[in-house]
């Protein structure tokens, strides 16, 4: 009867310093280089490359076929091989709470490892503060914050109305905060975000905090073993409801330099749970702002209506980068020197109860900002997708073959200038984010 295994363990560090590979003195990976967590994950795949090799049969030597020349280097007396992998893991999304090990998405503190694999694909952007208690709405589209340098401009933020989440964006700062789209603000709390959104200035660039992650695998035979990835990169993330649609999962596919079955292993990490599991279809919104009218207005930020959709919970919301490689000679066992992220796009699907406004946006070319929220649920969770001028991509047609008549719509996002001004986060064309409270 074959042996089978399970892994035990999946746990994820950001490499020091901006060492892209975690490499040691000798150019050599080193795992003792990291501070792994452990993240609590669904069923994933690791796929590991062939090393790659140079072929040395031939045609006349004979009937046989003599052994590949592997690409490896030479370290402490044996071949070490090149080889790339790539991983696939599913996520149950938590919300972030103000006490407690993990109180950060981004740098700095004690980031949670969720925070770790966004901020190796996506520009993240921390709040300075968590909460404001505002006194209320000078109107639909702006405020008086308590501090008005607690916010920054095109960071996402969240209130609750009701008991469920409403998102908006900022948009503009002056002695006000100026957002869009409009949001039903009555006196409360606010609650700027945990942002990450494409690096504007920076496309084109490594962005630094690449990851490694820990497998721990666990096989009858074998016993206890361990695989190591090292130069990790997020390369495309969607967000969705799972399969019973109530709470926000994330799948994540990230690339890596190189990947190294290290042998045998010692007990794993304990898998902190903190925070709340994001509600999907409990206290949720999806809304579209009013068309946005081009060509923008320089240097004042939008202020758009808002109107809700009737949305099924089967959306999705994904993100795909364009990964990269920079190959350097000399980069040891890496088959890369860094990831760099030349392309970022983020697609929406979403089916709702037909609406006018989606019957001619595709012929008319139109752009609304479309937003896409979640939680809270239970204190601790809330996240929001941003497509800040989205468009769609294909009719969006009249489905009956369900009991009930809906609309399918495909979204993705044209040039944002809406912010009063382009310094990162403001000008992204999407984004997502998540409070903490």
């Amino acid at each position: 009867m074959a042996a089978g295994q399970a892994i035990g363990e999946v746990a994820v560090a950001q490499e020091p310093g901006g060492n892209f590979g975690s490499l040691d003195a000798s150019g050599i990976p080193d795992s003792s280089l990291n501070t792994y967590r452990a993240m609590e994950v669904r069923r994933g795949s690791l796929t590991i490359g062939s090393t790659p090799r140079l072929p040395l049969d031939s045609q006349r030597a004979g009937p046989y076929m003599r052994p590949d020349e592997p690409d490896t280097i030479w370290s402490a007396g044996a071949p070490l091989p090149r080889r790339t992998g790539s991983i696939t893991i599913t996520v149950p999304m938590r919300g972030l709470v103000t006490a407690g090990q993990y109180t950060q998405y981004n740098v700095g503190g004690t980031p949670h490892p969720v925070g770790l694999l966004n901020n190796s694909g996506f520009a993240g952007y921390t709040p300075n503060d968590d909460v404001d208690p505002v006194a209320g709405a000078v109107g639909a589209n702006e405020f008086t914050p308590t501090v008005v340098g607690d916010y920054t401009l095109g960071q996402i933020i969240g209130v609750e109305v009701a008991g469920a989440r409403r998102f908006s964006c900022v948009t503009e700062i002056t002695a006000n905060i100026i957002h869009s789209p409009a949001l039903a603000l009555a006196a409360g709390n606010v609650y700027p975000c945990h942002t990450w959104a494409p690096a504007i200035s920076g496309l084109g660039t490594g962005l630094g905090r690449s990851i490694s992650m820990r497998f721990r695998r666990l096989h009858p035979v074998l016993g206890a073993r361990q695989t190591f990835a090292y130069g990790g990169r997020v390369r495309k993330v969607t967000f969705r409801p799972d399969g019973e649609r109530r709470h926000l999962m994330a799948d994540y596919e990230i690339d890596f330099a190189n990947v190294r079955d290290e042998g045998a292993t010692v007990p794993g990490e304990p898998i902190i749970d903190e925070g709340a599991s994001v509600a999907n279809a409990l206290g949720s919104e999806v809304c579209v702002s009013g068309p946005i009218t081009l060509p923008y207005t320089g240097g004042v930020g939008l202020q758009l209506s808002r109107t809700t959709l009737e949305a099924a919970a089967d959306w999705t919301f994904e993100i795909e980068n364009t990964l990269a490689g920079v190959e350097t000679h000399g980069a040891g066992p890496l088959a890369v020197s860094e990831w760099e992220v030349v392309q970022s796009i983020a697609r929406a699907t979403l089916r709702v109860t037909p609406v006018a406004l989606l019957d001619t946006m595709l012929t008319t070319r139109e752009r609304r900002q479309l937003l896409i929220g979640c939680g809270p649920g239970r204190a601790g969770s809330g996240w929001c997708g941003v497509i800040q001028a989205a468009h769609l991509t294909e009719d969006s047609l009249l489905d009956d073959t369900g009991d009930r008549i809906t609309q399918t719509a495909t979204f993705t996002g044209d040039y944002w200038d809406g912010d009063d001004s382009r310094v990162d986060p403001a000008g992204a064309p999407w984004k997502f984010g998540m409070p903490v409270v």
